[in-house]
């Protein structure tokens, strides 16, 4: 049987973790022209120094607290988030509990600070915010598709937060317009992370961008040993993307150990593209 399919591209086994130069510019102040000086005092946990600047800004007389709110990066993220992203645990300490300002406060693309301090990696601060109350899940909108705090955590990559985070009763499987963060965790090739969400019953049949199973995420990263985990987890070793199985996928580009694990899970060798 004939089929329209384009031809597929070879996969890359490259290295698809995020960039920690990337990761490093789009959470922290260096690159916003918008209150820096104190969005970087928050970020570098200089506390005399965040308190002067904040008093230069309240020309109003508003107060510090109504100051340091109302002075956000181009983004919407105030100096809590910035405080959180930086491991500055002073200056968190100051704007929650002498300042009593929201833990949870979002910026413009409904981050919260423990987004930040999950995805730099600042166990310190994640800590301490859900000491003080901040939502683990991020937002307690069951149809919510914002990116968790537990996505940020698998993207930064520390398990130290990413099981901290998985003890508070988190929900796992939400999913994003990117996918869930099991798919996140296959795709950045994170072996102990997807153990521990398949552990939590993480859907192993939640793809990626809408279209990738997981199943063909581990051969574009070259990951058998996840692979493995994901069969034996329930992973469909039949579900297709763009007309293939993950079968004829592996087969088409030689990659023998794939075929080896879809063929002893069950996968059909005769089923046909489209």
């Amino acid at each position: 049987m004939e089929t329209n399919n384009p031809p597929l591209e070879r996969p890359q086994h490259t290295d698809v973790r995020p960039d920690r130069d990337d990761i490093n510019r789009r959470y922290s102040p260096y690159f916003t022209t918008t209150y820096f000086n104190l969005l970087n005092a928050a970020y570098t946990g200089e506390l005399d120094r965040f308190k002067m600047v904040a008093s230069s800004y309240d020309k109003r007389g508003d107060g510090l607290a109504t100051t340091i709110q109302r002075h956000v990066d181009d983004s919407g993220t105030r100096s809590l988030s910035f405080a959180a992203a930086g491991g500055s645990l002073d200056v968190c300490r100051y704007l929650v509990e002498e300042l009593n300002l929201d833990v949870d406060v979002k910026d413009d693309n409904g981050l919260t600070p423990l987004c930040f301090g999950a995805i730099k990696g600042h166990l310190n601060t994640v800590e301490y915010l859900l000491e003080k109350g901040a939502n683990p899940d991020g937002s307690n909108d069951p149809d919510s598709t914002t990116n968790t705090p537990l996505h940020y955590a698998v993207l930064g990559g520390d398990r130290k937060i990413q099981t901290l985070l998985l003890s508070k009763g988190i929900r796992i499987d939400v999913a994003t317009k990117s996918g869930t963060t099991l798919s996140y965790a296959v795709v950045l090739g994170q072996l102990d992370a997807v153990k521990v969400l398949l552990d939590r019953h993480a859907d192993p049949n939640a793809v990626l961008y809408g279209v990738i199973p997981p199943l063909m995420t581990t051969m574009v990263n070259n990951s058998p040993q996840i692979m493995d985990l994901l069969l034996h987890a329930g992973a469909d070793p039949n579900a297709k993307s763009c007309g293939q199985t993950p079968l004829q996928f592996a087969a088409i580009f030689g990659i023998t150990q794939s075929v080896k694990l879809l063929l002893e899970a069950g996968a059909d060798p005769n089923a046909l593209n489209g």
